[in-house]
């Protein structure tokens, strides 16, 4: 993939790889430490995200605290979401 700025470590496991299978075989070490990075950065943006739209709403049906608001209906109301049970409901 394309470089965001990270450099790769050259561990005694990657240079032992390389020496014993090759070029393939380091080159899908780091492939590997790319895609860690990548998802702990998605986790991190995923939960700044449910933090911004979290409310103090507690889902009807399990009783969750973990709502977000999602969006309004036709009608103008907003509408929520349980990270819990993935229900929607709307607020009175």
């Amino acid at each position: 993939g394309a470089s965001r700025g990270h450099t790769h470590p050259i561990t005694p496991l990657s240079l032992a790889a390389f020496e014993l299978e090759g070029i393939e075989a380091i080159r899908q070490h780091f492939q590997q430490i790319e895609t860690g990075w990548q998802s702990r950065g998605n986790g991190i943006k995923n939960r700044a995200i449910e933090q911004e739209n979290s409310t103090e709403q507690e889902c009807p049906y399990c009783k969750s605290k973990r709502v977000i608001k999602n969006g309004t209906n036709r009608h103008g109301k907003q509408n929520h979401e349980c990270k819990d049970c993935h229900r929607q409901f709307v607020t009175k």
